[in-house]
């Protein structure tokens, strides 16, 4: 998934090392890890629906709703790609 540069949400504190959080053209915010499409997430203030992605033209996977940050936990302890830095999905779901 190509995205433009003014499309890129930029990172903060919350959100762990290596992913890039982009809008999507339907509204929603892509979930990127060191350049890898993961899923998405979509909703505003604290709730977040979050979607794996299943491949090119499907609908993704629902993982449920969460807040923001553990929406985003979810979608890289879903899809195996978190790497053991010392920021992972891990630290945001309390798992550590």
């Amino acid at each position: 998934m190509k995205q433009s540069r003014r499309d890129e949400i930029p990172a903060s504190a919350e959100v762990p090392s290596g992913v890039a959080l982009s809008r999507t053209s339907l509204g929603g915010v892509a979930v990127s890890y060191k350049g890898t499409f993961l899923g998405w997430i979509h909703g505003r203030n604290d709730t977040w629906r979050a979607y794996l992605r299943t491949g090119p033209l499907t609908l993704g996977t629902p993982l449920g709703e969460f807040t923001r940050v553990e929406a985003i936990g979810q979608i890289l302890a879903a899809s195996g790609r978190c790497d053991g830095q010392s920021s992972t999905s891990a630290d945001f779901l309390g798992e550590r």
